[in-house]
């Protein structure tokens, strides 16, 4: 059974995080759905990376609702939980409340990377469990849920391989 995630991040982590989505993605055989360029009628997000259009300039409540409702799809769709990125240097009013959503109200389970507050009250009361960094989440999905179903080195997408080891796995570049 392939696990799906919905994967929260703030808006100036776009980029960076889909990067990291599609390695992960393969690496691990899972879907992640990445609101800004996996859910329907995004088409806005395009145009922002294109230098089109200035983000965050909604001007009417239907808008507004439009993406949030969306959003709020994704999340129920995502049968195995939520991904959110915090950062304290990057502003986000969604991922907050996504991670809320997905936790009190659906009360699916919520695994939040953050290297700035995992002590934070709210993220540990809301949180399934709280990761330091990427690496460490994708080692407990790896262990949790692959350790006994995948005996080999996977090959991620940047030319990285990922092995097994006595504590868990490791990235290493091939040169």
């Amino acid at each position: 059974m392939k696990l799906e995630f919905y994967l929260a991040h703030p808006f100036e982590m776009r980029k960076e995080i889909r990067e990291w989505e599609l390695e992960i993605e393969k690496l691990l055989e899972i879907t992640l759905i990445n609101p800004f360029y996996d859910g329907e009628g995004r088409e806005d997000i395009q145009k922002i990376d294109k230098g089109l259009i200035i983000p965050r300039t909604i001007k009417s409540k239907e808008g507004g609702l439009d993406i949030v409702n969306k959003d709020l799809r994704l999340i129920e769709k995502a049968k195995d939980g939520i991904v959110a990125f915090i950062e304290k240097n990057k502003m986000s009013v969604g991922t907050p409340m996504e991670l809320f959503y997905n936790s009190r109200i659906l009360q699916k389970s919520t695994y939040v990377i953050t290297n700035d507050l995992p002590g934070h009250p709210w993220i540990v009361g809301l949180a399934t469990k709280v990761f330091e960094d990427r690496d460490k989440f994708v080692k407990f999905l790896y262990k949790q849920y692959y350790e006994k179903n995948i005996n080999r080195p996977i090959l991620g997408i940047n030319g990285s391989v990922w092995t097994q080891n006595s504590i868990g796995i490791y990235k290493k570049n091939i040169k």
